[in-house]
């Protein structure tokens, strides 16, 4: 008894299956190539070219893929007394069949699916007419014969990721104005391609969009983008100018990376965050808008052409945060200049200031001066490092905190009165000073109980130092390389030099 419910359970499991089945079949062109189709569920009498599935998402194309030539499919097919209207090119319906050049695709044809003629090598023209509204995901990719200039009928509204990726022999691209976006990698390694001009209907351009199209000299990109993803233009090796949509608010990670040929760029108004031109070889110079808050890390790695960096408000740069390594444009520019091309030399940083933030003025050489108000009560990590030219500075009563290599580098500073306000003097804070000849600690500054590690090291002008009560220790190398220091004050409450303190001192 068991056995047969058994039997009769599996029988309607069967049926069940079948019920659920796409019904294919398979017609003859008039080229007497044998094509595979499938009837459309629920949309009789529609039917679609389309790959037949082996499981674990691998697909045998529609037809044979030693098929050479041209292929006709044709508007209708009959099976079993029955026509059907072609609608649709399937999923995987020409994929891997690298001897056919072309397919005539059936007027009634709205959709070219995934992979439809994914990696047809030899094809050299998509059929495309004006019914086809959708493009899906890797449609045309690996396609290496198209060539010359792409056009996208007016009908298509949506085009999937990856769809012309690879079709390296693409030389521009006509693209229909009902187009709303460019997704994920729709051109990436079209290394033929040399211009494009991104319809106004366009409001966002994907992630590696672009990628790798090494030709591409040309880009237009109207002001209705609102967003770019990233690495969208990366490793376009020949692309020397570009003008960035007005409506567009960060730069993404990688945006323009690897874009070697670049020269100058202009980031517009708007936009808060930037993130990605590393290694622009050849960029120049870069416009800043006041808008901009942060810059994240490598954001200008190997960008070591850069000379100028051109700013809408020298004063709004104080609010920028910089991410780690070369985050600042300035470590390779040295040298700032106002929108009318005047070189910056001097900044007045803005009342309401309480931090000035690490790395926000790293590698400026060109400044000479700056006036620090009485708000600042931290001056971050390597602030000022890097400032060949600054000749002096005067920290405020109300700062508490300098940072590690906040003033390293310095070399024109010749004195500098650390207040008694300051609890916190990192390592390293003015490192390689060689012109400092005057450090003054205040004896109220009882709250440094250290003279932290490598602090004054390489201060070679400094001759004397008195290290103020409170104090009662000296970190690591502390004044290292103070070639001519000959004299040094030490309070009552010092117990302990660090190690090499003052090695390679007179």
């Amino acid at each position: 008894m068991k056995t047969k419910h058994l039997l009769f359970l599996v029988m309607c499991l069967l049926q069940g299956a079948s019920a659920f089945a796409a019904t294919t079949f398979t017609s003859t062109t008039v080229e007497g190539v044998e094509v595979t189709y499938t009837i459309i569920e629920g949309v009789e009498p529609w039917v679609e070219v389309k790959g037949t599935s082996k499981g674990y998402g691998n697909y045998d194309p529609a037809i044979s893929t030693a098929t050479e030539g041209h292929v006709t499919i044709p508007e209708t097919v009959y099976y079993i007394d029955h026509s059907y209207i072609v609608t649709r090119i399937g999923k995987y319906a020409f994929k891997g069949c690298s001897k056919i050049t072309s397919v005539s695709i059936p007027s009634h044809v709205s959709t070219i699916d995934t992979y439809a003629f994914g990696s047809c090598s030899s094809l050299e023209s998509t059929g495309l007419y004006n019914n086809v509204t959708t493009i899906e995901g890797s449609a045309y990719r690996g396609c290496t014969s198209l060539t010359g200039e792409l056009i996208i009928p007016n009908s298509v509204t949506t085009i999937g990721s990856n769809a012309f990726e690879g079709c390296t022999g693409i030389t521009s691209v006509s693209l229909p104005s009902s187009l709303e976006s460019l997704p994920y990698r729709i051109f990436a390694n079209c290394s033929g391609l040399t211009s494009v001009t991104v319809p106004t209907s366009v409001t966002s351009i994907g992630s590696g969009a672009f990628e790798k199209c090494t030709n591409l000299t040309t880009v237009n990109l109207p002001n209705t983008i609102t967003s770019i993803g990233s690495s969208a233009f990366s490793y376009c090796r020949s692309l020397k100018s570009i003008v960035l949509p007005t409506k567009i608010t960060k730069i993404d990670t990688g945006t323009f990376s690897q874009c070697s040929a670049l020269e100058s760029i202009v980031i517009p108004y708007g936009v808060t965050s930037i993130s990605g031109f590393q290694n622009c070889s050849s960029l120049e110079s870069i416009t800043i808008p006041s808008t901009v808050t942060n810059f994240a890390i490598n954001t200008f790695d190997g960008c070591s052409a850069l000379k100028k960096v051109i700013v809408e408000a020298p004063a709004a740069w104080c609010n920028i945060t910089f991410g780690e390594s070369n985050s600042s444009p300035l470590y390779y520019a040295k040298h700032m200049y106002d929108m009318q091309g005047n070189e910056i030399t001097s900044l007045t940083i803005p009342e309401g200031i309480t931090t000035i933030n690490y790395k926000v003025f790293w590698g400026w050489e060109g400044l000479l001066e700056v006036s620090i108000p009485g708000t600042v009560t931290s001056i971050g990590s390597s602030a000022f490092n890097g400032c060949k030219g600054l000749t002096s500075v005067t920290i405020p009563s109300t700062v508490t905190t300098i940072g590690g290599y906040a003033f390293s580098g310095c070399k024109g500073l010749t004195s500098v009165t650390i207040p008694s306000s300051v609890n916190t003097l990192g390592g390293h804070a003015f490192s390689g000073c060689s012109g400092l000849t005057s450090v003054s600690m205040p004896n109220s500054t009882r709250n440094i109980t250290t003279i932290n590690t490598h602090a004054f090291n390489g201060c070679s002008s400094l001759t004397s130092f008195d290290i103020p009560e409170g104090v009662t220790s000296t970190g690591e190398y502390a004044f290292s390389g103070c070639s001519n220091l000959t004299s040094i004050s030490i309070p009552n409450t010092f117990t302990n030099f660090g190690y090499n303190s003052f090695s390679d001192c007179i």
